[in-house]
């Protein structure tokens, strides 16, 4: 299934978050210490990096990665740096979703 940009509701993040996560997943521009730990799926990174409204809104933030971010572009540290390098959404012809 083809996710199109309409289909992810960037309104599930804390507002300091969003602005952050839209770029990474749509223009590939890597974000700061504690989202790039939580698209690395590095747990103990997380919350080392996370501050206290972050770290209660824990399951909220990795919730959105799960179903609505698409797949390819988190989960390991390997598949950030390819999103990065190729751009993001706006780099690829089509994006599959993990749903």
């Amino acid at each position: 299934m083809n996710m199109l940009l309409i289909d992810i509701d960037y309104s599930k993040l804390p507002p300091s978050l969003r602005a952050g996560t839209k770029r990474y997943i749509e223009q590939g521009i890597l974000p700061g210490g504690f989202l790039r730990a939580v698209i690395q799926n590095n747990l103990l990174e997380s919350f080392i990096q996370a501050d206290g409204a972050n770290i209660l809104l824990m399951k909220d933030i990795v919730s959105f990665w799960y179903n609505k971010a698409p797949n390819a572009c988190w989960g390991s540290k390997e598949k950030m740096k390819e999103w990065a390098k190729t751009g993001g959404f706006f780099g690829k012809k089509d994006c599959e979703s993990n749903r």
